[in-house]
C-alpha cells in the first residue's frame, strides 16, 4: 500500500494478473523490482508504449531478473517507457495521478 489520497479507487490495483484489461488504456506502474518490471511494464508497457513508470529508487532494481531487467531498461533509454526515478505518488484522481519527482510534481 502506498498509503496516499484516492489509493481507495476503484481504478487502483496493488497486484497485476494479466495485461488485457489494461490495453489501449492510460496506465502508471509503481515500483521498479520483479513484479513491476515483469509484469507491470514488461506486459501492460509492451501494448502501451509510452506510459510512465514512477520508482523511489534511482535506477531499476539489481534484484529484477537478469533476462528481464536489459529490456526494461534499454526501453527506458529508447524513450519507450517514461521512467521518473527518484519519485513518488502522491495523489491518486480518478483522472489522473499525482507523482513527485526531484523536477516538481
Amino acid at each position: 500500500m502506498l498509503n496516499v489520497p484516492g489509493e481507495e479507487l476503484d481504478k487502483v490495483v496493488h497486484y497485476y494478473k494479466e495485461p488485457h484489461p489494461y490495453y489501449n488504456h492510460d496506465v502508471i506502474v509503481i515500483g521498479a523490482k520483479n513484479s513491476a518490471a515483469h509484469r507491470g511494464a514488461g506486459a501492460v508497457l509492451d501494448r502501451s508504449a509510452g506510459k510512465p513508470w514512477s520508482h523511489r529508487g534511482s535506477w531499476v532494481s539489481d534484484r529484477i531478473k537478469y533476462w528481464i531487467k536489459p529490456n526494461i531498461e534499454n526501453r527506458i533509454k529508447n524513450g519507450e517507457i517514461l521512467a521518473y526515478f527518484n519519485s513518488r505518488v502522491v495523489e491518486i484522481h480518478p483522472k489522473t495521478v499525482v507523482v513527485e519527482t526531484p523536477r516538481g510534481q
